[in-house]
């Protein structure tokens, strides 16, 4: 291997990508191929979920079958908000449950609109925040 041509970042990961890829799929080996059918749940959603959603959804819902929790990280306009509902779906497997999404005030809202438009008789309910970190040991803190 020539070193010599290593001039950056880029040019390393040109230079090995076949071997860093197999490494990678050897490490990390994927929960859900292509070739594996996807959850049966997705097709009950609200709106159709894209391929790559859909092996998505079904890879987190394996995965959380065994861990607490997982990352969906994507680009933004990939549909993390309806892979993530998806997930909770396919999980629930058509039984009644409770989740709790915690995320920025800024878009609550959206989460509420997307799990009306995404899981069929969904009843989404938003809380108030309370910013717990600014309150000081033993005291305690209600929102009204």
């Amino acid at each position: 291997m020539d070193h010599d041509n290593i001039t950056d970042i880029a040019t390393y990961l040109r230079a090995h990508a076949s071997e860093l890829s197999d490494r990678i799929l050897n490490t990390f080996p994927p929960l859900q191929s292509t070739k594996d059918p996807v959850a049966p749940r997705i097709s009950t959603m609200l709106h159709k979920a894209l391929p790559a959603q859909a092996l998505a959804i079904t890879g987190t819902a394996k995965y959380l079958r065994r861990a607490k929790a997982a990352r969906i990280v994507a680009e933004c306009g990939a549909g993390k908000t309806y892979m993530a509902l998806g997930t909770i779906h396919v999980l629930a497997d058509g039984r009644s449950s409770t989740t709790l999404v915690m995320c920025p005030s800024h878009i609550t809202h959206k989460w509420a609109r997307e799990v009306l438009l995404t899981i069929p008789r969904a009843a989404p309910s938003l809380s108030r925040t309370c910013a717990m970190a600014a309150i000081p040991a033993g005291h305690t803190a209600s929102a009204t």
